[in-house]
C-alpha cells in the first residue's frame, strides 16, 4: 500500500486495519476500514460534529421549500464523508 493513502486514511482518526487491493492494469480499488466497536460511536460522532450532519433536508418532492428529517443516518453520513475524503484527496494529488 502507498504510505500516503495509509497516512491520509490514519490521518481520520479510526484505528483499525487498512487494506488495498493492489492497483494492477486498471484494478479497483478497495480500501477496507475497520473501526473496533469501543471506537465506533466516537468515530460517527465526530464526523456528525466535523462534517455537519443536517438532521433536516430539503424535500425533494416539495414545491413550497418544505424539510424532511434526514433520509441517511448518522453512520451513513459518516461512512460516505470518509469516501468523499478519499476522493478529494486524490483529486488533489
Amino acid at each position: 500500500m502507498k504510505k500516503w493513502i495509509k497516512a491520509v486514511l490514519m490521518s481520520l482518526g479510526l484505528l483499525g486495519v487498512v487494506l488495498a487491493a493492489p492497483l494492477v492494469g486498471g484494478a479497483d480499488f478497495d480500501i477496507c476500514v475497520t473501526v473496533p466497536q469501543a471506537a465506533k460511536q466516537r468515530a460517527v460522532d465526530a464526523f456528525v460534529d466535523v462534517y455537519k450532519y443536517p438532521e433536516t433536508v430539503p424535500d425533494p418532492l416539495s414545491s413550497t421549500g418544505a424539510y424532511i428529517s434526514n433520509p441517511q443516518n448518522q453512520g451513513q453520513f459518516a461512512k460516505q464523508e470518509v469516501i468523499e475524503f478519499v476522493k478529494r484527496t486524490m483529486i488533489r494529488s
